[in-house]
């Protein structure tokens, strides 16, 4: 069941099927994030549904343009330089992380949504309409290839809490979150 990026599906199995264990579903992992994020649409309660597992698992990478100048998540916060990102949609890993970067550590961000997959993405990236990207590495790795291995791409950090095993020198935004926590608590 298409549609909405997978928000049609997910409303349908909680309103509508019978749960009766007859019925399966896969949708994104993003779009549970949804609900946290209060956005409309959503119709369901992500906790009421019985989970069987992940079909794969994505690791995100957060980079920019080597035109902007920014090498460091320090940095890029220090300097408040606001980086236009590329998106397709709310519940996709290319505009969830950077919203949620926004909202938790305060990340300049502006989304620029819409874009019908990361190769119109990657073209905008190549044209200076947009300046940096959230994708999963496992994307990034063969579509962004030229780009990361020129530099045109800089890899920024993870967005997550444990390091992938091809980016041990890539920093994970989990250790500065921890890191900020820690701050914070000691101030208070």
């Amino acid at each position: 069941m298409a549609g909405a990026n997978s928000l049609i599906c997910a409303n349908h199995i909680y309103r509508v099927a019978k749960p009766d264990g007859l019925t399966m579903a896969n949708f994104i992992g993003g779009l549970f994030l949804q609900q946290l994020l209060a956005k409309p649409g959503i119709e369901f309660d992500a906790r009421r549904f019985e989970y069987v597992g992940a079909p794969s698992h994505d690791d995100f990478v957060v980079g920019v343009s080597k035109a902007t100048g920014i090498t460091s998540l320090d940095q890029w916060l220090a300097s408040k330089t606001l980086v236009k990102f590329g998106g397709a949609s709310f519940g996709a890993g290319t505009d969830d992380f950077p919203v949620l970067l926004r909202a938790l550590i305060g990340l300049p961000i502006q989304m620029v949504t819409g874009y019908k997959g990361t190769s119109e993405m990657r073209l905008a990236f190549s044209s200076g309409e947009i300046g940096g990207i959230s994708n999963s590495w496992q994307s990034t790795r063969s579509t962004w290839r030229r780009e990361v291995e020129t530099g045109e791409l800089q890899l920024v950090f993870q967005a997550a809490f444990k390091s992938h095993p091809d980016l041990t020198k890539v920093p994970v935004v989990g250790d500065y979150v921890k890191a900020k926590t820690a701050e914070n608590c000691s101030k208070r």
